[in-house]
């Protein structure tokens, strides 16, 4: 390890992120009305087809597609990485290992080589503007923190780096601290780079299945920056008793983790941006009709990542180590942005034409 007084040190001002969560297969079923009465039948619009999906896999094709089309100014261009678990000998792992190629982003498998477990894949029923799963979790059950490669996952020759935790209560063996290790080293071996070096982490949970919504969440919580989540996940993990949704997570998460910013997303209202108890920026989304609400959310972690370092690497950001409220707006901006052009086509890892974002900035703009 070097330390920030070693003249060798050497890092580019450039940009790293790395996606560390789950991959699954998804089975898309269109339905033209409600779901079936126990018993009863209903029509499917279109041909059932098979997609890549996965919180991670989502983020990553999105994220990796708007750093393609609309360029960080970066010494060196900006990398984006998957980390996650897949069975490459089967059909669903070898179609998210060509999803991963098509798309460009390196795919690191985190599974274990002699592990017999099926990739995770699952059915995904879309009826109007709403979505259902259900899910065979595969590989993934047997995906633990301890699989991931530090070494692979740390940068060092770069002074911004983001580790973004997608799909945490898909994972069971991040649970219950042992997440903690991995972000701690990753901090820990990352101090020694010079002081403008940022390293961030962000984390998207998902729906928890066991209907718990705890898995040491909140622990974890003052080892991450950036807490992501839908309106009906902030409830079930707060509780919410309080007509006054918005003041209720601002209190709960801000007594839980105070320097956690914590983003939540409220579907066609747009989403929110809270810390230590406060509402820090609010946006509001362009008005759309809903084709397809699969993956919205990760489409949104995208974009406000994209948005966040966007903002933070111009030149006008780097006055401290905190985030700037310029950079918590973009976020936002661009979150709501992707997420909105993202309903409009069928398939959660099928990136928006650039064409189209630009035109729904312009619109969330003027909102």
């Amino acid at each position: 390890m070097t330390s920030s007084s070693d003249e060798t040190t050497s890092t580019a001002r450039a940009l790293s992120i790395h996606i560390v969560g789950d991959a699954f297969a998804d089975l898309f079923c269109f339905l033209e009305n409600g779901l079936p009465v126990p018993g009863g039948d209903s029509r499917v619009t279109r041909p059932m087809e098979t997609m890549a999906g996965g919180s991670a896999v989502n983020t990553t094709t999105h994220l990796t597609s708007l750093l393609r089309h609309f360029p960080i100014d970066t010494e060196l261009p900006p990398r984006v990485m998957l980390h996650t678990c897949v069975n490459p000998n089967d059909d669903y792992g070898d179609m998210l290992m060509t999803h991963a190629h098509t798309h460009e982003f390196p795919l690191v498998n985190c599974g274990k080589e002699d592990s017999e477990s099926a990739t995770g894949h699952c059915v995904v029923i879309v009826t109007r503007d709403d979505r259902s799963f259900m899910t065979h979790q595969g590989c993934m059950q047997e995906f633990q923190a301890g699989d991931v490669s530090i070494e692979t996952l740390i940068d060092l020759s770069v002074q911004d780096f983001h580790i973004h935790i997608a799909g945490y209560y898909n994972i069971a063996g991040f649970w219950n601290g042992k997440l903690k290790p991995v972000l701690e080293r990753v901090r820990r071996e990352r101090e020694w780079l010079p002081w403008q070096a940022k390293t961030t982490v962000s984390l998207v949970p998902q729906h928890d299945t066991t209907e718990e919504w705890d898995g040491g969440l909140l622990g974890l919580l003052p080892f991450v920056d950036f807490l992501i989540l839908n309106e009906l996940e902030a409830d079930c993990i707060t509780q919410r008793q309080s007509q006054d949704a918005t003041s209720y997570w601002a209190d709960f998460f801000g007594n839980a983790s105070p320097e956690t910013y914590i983003i939540v997303t409220r579907g066609g209202q747009g989403a929110v941006a809270l810390q230590r108890g406060h509402v820090l920026a609010a946006q509001s989304a362009a008005t759309v009709q809903v084709v397809d609400p699969t993956g919205a959310g990760d489409a949104f972690a995208a974009g406000f990542v994209y948005g966040l370092w966007k903002s933070r690497l111009k030149p006008i950001a780097q006055s401290d180590g905190d985030w700037p409220k310029e950079a918590i707006e973009q976020g936002l901006y661009w979150g709501c942005t992707v997420a909105s052009c993202s309903v409009l086509t069928r398939g959660a890892s099928v990136p928006s034409a650039p064409e189209q974002i630009r035109e729904f900035l312009a619109t969330t703009a003027s909102l």
